[in-house]
């Protein structure tokens, strides 16, 4: 009884005890054909750099979302470097035809990186859990951004099927690189897949999970209120 008041307590003040899966883009299957992995990852290589911002599109249907945990898979370019992921970068963007305003940046980051079942152009899939300080989405379409930091070329394994369906395809920013025909800062804006260089040659989209809890609809909360109350009242006449 006291975890059951302490649960509907808990929703009924607009609080989450824990996050359901709310939008989810499986990666490809091992061998598929046109499938692949996008490089994105920053970090120190040394005097070439190839730090690469991906980021790729969802939808936020109902009353909006409280999103408080994004999983994604990915292959090493060096299957098994031990190089470690020190931290991820999570920010959410608004999709206005392509990579909008920044709506919210990933605080309180906590990650998990552990080995995924598939093994993918001969590396072990690895699947990154970043935990974070809860963000309010409202309905809408957005871009999400994943980053490792790692001082190693990590690529975001693109998802099933291998064809840019499920929204835009997903869109790249290329980082600072040595290379004099390449990008030499950062730029302001994200381009489209495909791109130019042969790690962006078609269009993708990347695998992803969004997890977090829908906003419950007003007679939900109500519903989830009297509950509550009518639990209290029942404890306090057994307690009289």
């Amino acid at each position: 009884m006291k975890k059951l008041l302490t649960l509907l307590s808990f929703a009924a003040l607009g609080g989450y005890a824990f996050a359901i899966d709310l939008y989810t883009q499986s990666p490809h299957t091992p061998g598929a054909s046109g499938a692949d992995g996008l490089s994105g990852f920053t970090g120190d290589l040394g005097s070439g750099m190839f730090d690469r911002d991906i980021a790729d599109t969802f939808t936020v249907t109902g009353l909006g979302w409280t999103v408080n945990q994004v999983r994604s898979s990915w292959v090493q370019f060096t299957n098994g470097d031990t190089n470690p992921v020190t931290a991820v970068n999570v920010e959410f963007y608004m999709d206005t035809g392509g990579v909008g305003a920044l709506v919210a940046a990933a605080t309180n980051v906590t990650v998990g990186v552990s080995d995924g079942p598939g093994t993918y152009f001969g590396r072990t899939e690895k699947i990154i859990t970043s935990n974070f300080d809860s963000v309010n989405l409202a309905p809408g379409n957005y871009f999400v951004h994943i980053q490792p930091v790692v001082n190693h070329n990590w690529f975001w394994l693109t998802s099933d099927p291998t064809t840019a369906v499920q929204g835009l395809p997903a869109h790249f920013r290329r980082g600072p690189n040595t290379d004099p025909t390449l990008d030499t800062t950062w730029p302001s804006a994200w381009t489209p897949t495909p791109g130019p260089g042969p790690i962006f040659s078609g269009a993708h989209d990347v695998n992803f999970v969004v997890a977090g809890q829908p906003v419950p609809e007003p007679a939900t909360m109500a519903a989830l209120g009297l509950g509550l109350a009518t639990l209290v009242a029942r404890r306090r006449r057994r307690k009289a």
